[in-house]
């Protein structure tokens, strides 16, 4: 199952819950939690300076006590570091005022991990619906698109994690429980290790599937508009993330190794770390949509955007180091991501002399300019309606002054738009 370069996450599979729950009943927790949570018994306590404590910018953000087993505190000190960085860059990207509890685990080959959440209850759907939505932060529609009423999908309960239940004070915002463990082999490049802790954490903490019973992850696993995916198992149907009721495809989820993670081929690129397989190309930090699925999941989150033109009906909005071709009316990220080769597209990825001008969508898609400000050259792309680009020309200061009306904006600074 893991071959070189693209090695396989192992993914939190969701058991299927006893018949009829009810509300404060506990969930059934994955199958790979229980390997995680022995893994770490097997190992057993780190001993003193085997807790790390991880906090965000300021003391009203996100607190992660990172436990480490035994075989961990053996580790090089690469692997612990590693670990550490990666949920650096979650509780810098997560505000929530709560405390979670990790154990992190070091053992096996394989080049894989694999952790989920460990434990939770069931709420009711619409409880669950007025927590996400009351609780969301001003502006965010992500939830405005959940049905109302009293159950999703013909359900009417939902499994919550401890980590979401701490969100809105269901359970002790501080609760010393374990909300979660995750395991990593012994031979992951230490140069890979933080994406792939990256996206082992986000499973410990809630970036799971649940199976016939919806968690809240499983809201927004959609199969076309208006039909979600209620399934635990490690192969799934085609399924994808969407915000907007299925509208809008976001990203397409995995289909042979895990259903919580982004499928390699899927519109969201090839390089992102929560996607099913990672290789040496794979990034090494929290992407645009990444942050979405945990916005999705009920954390709040900061995306740090930049509108980088909006003189047209499309905005490019730069999100953390990726782009978006947004309505201009529209929420940040709510269009395509801008995409290259198959990929995303990066914050400094042609250097830093190549600058992004703007975007407009037209009738198959998308064409976005730059300019290289050491040159003075120019590069206008045309993107299908996904974002990915699909074929450009080279434009000098003179020629580019056919693109600018399309444009909408001077694009050589000559002081006019257009001839």
């Amino acid at each position: 199952m893991i071959t070189a370069p693209a090695q396989a996450f192992s993914g939190v599979i969701g058991g299927a819950p006893d018949p009829g729950p009810t509300v404060g009943s506990p969930i059934i927790i994955p199958d790979e939690e229980r390997d995680a949570e022995a893994a770490f018994a097997a190992s057993g306590p780190g001993g003193p300076g085997s807790v790390v404590t991880v906090t965000g910018a300021t003391s009203a953000g996100l607190t992660i006590n990172l436990l480490f087993d035994a075989a961990a505190m053996a580790a090089p000190q690469s692997f612990r570091d590693g670990i550490t960085q990666a949920m650096q860059m979650i509780c810098a990207a997560v505000t929530d005022h709560i405390t979670l509890n990790l154990q992190i685990d070091y053992s096996g080959t394989g080049h894989g991990a694999y952790g989920g959440p460990s434990g939770g209850n069931y709420v009711s759907y619409s409880t669950v619906r007025a927590d996400l939505v009351n609780n969301a932060s001003p502006g965010d529609t992500t939830f405005n698109f959940l049905p109302t009423g009293s159950t999703i999908s013909g359900q009417s309960q939902v499994a919550v994690w401890y980590s979401q239940e701490k969100l809105w004070g269901l359970i002790s915002p501080t609760g010393t429980e374990i909300d979660g463990s995750a395991s990593f082999a012994t031979d992951i490049s230490p140069s890979l290790l933080v994406g792939v802790a990256l996206h082992e954490l986000t499973h410990a903490i809630g970036r799971v599937p649940y199976g016939s019973q919806p968690d809240i992850f499983d809201f927004y696993r959609f199969t076309s508009p208006g039909t979600i995916l209620l399934s635990g198992s490690s192969t799934a149907p085609a399924a994808y993330f969407s915000l907007d009721g299925g509208v809008t495809r976001l990203a397409d989820y995995g289909q042979t190794s895990d259903p919580s993670d982004f499928l390699n081929s899927g519109v969201q690129g090839s390089t992102d770390p929560f996607n099913e397989f990672y290789s040496n190309s794979t990034q090494q930090q929290l992407t645009a949509i990444d942050l979405k699925q945990l916005d999705a999941l009920g954390f709040h989150v900061v995306f740090n955007t930049t509108i980088i033109e909006a003189l047209g009906a499309t905005k490019l909005d730069q999100i953390g180091n990726n782009y978006f071709m947004d309505p201009v009316a529209g929420n940040a990220g709510t269009g395509p991501e801008l995409k290259f080769g198959g990929s995303v597209v990066i914050a400094g990825q042609f250097g830093s002399s190549w600058t992004l001008l703007g975007t407009e969508q037209t009738s198959s898609g998308y064409e976005v300019a730059w300019k290289n400000t050491a040159t003075g050259s120019f590069t206008v792309w045309n993107s299908d309606s996904n974002g990915n680009e699909v074929s450009g020309s080279s434009e000098t200061a003179a020629s580019i002054v056919s693109f600018e009306t399309s444009f909408h904006q001077d694009l050589n600074g000559d002081g006019l738009i257009g001839p």
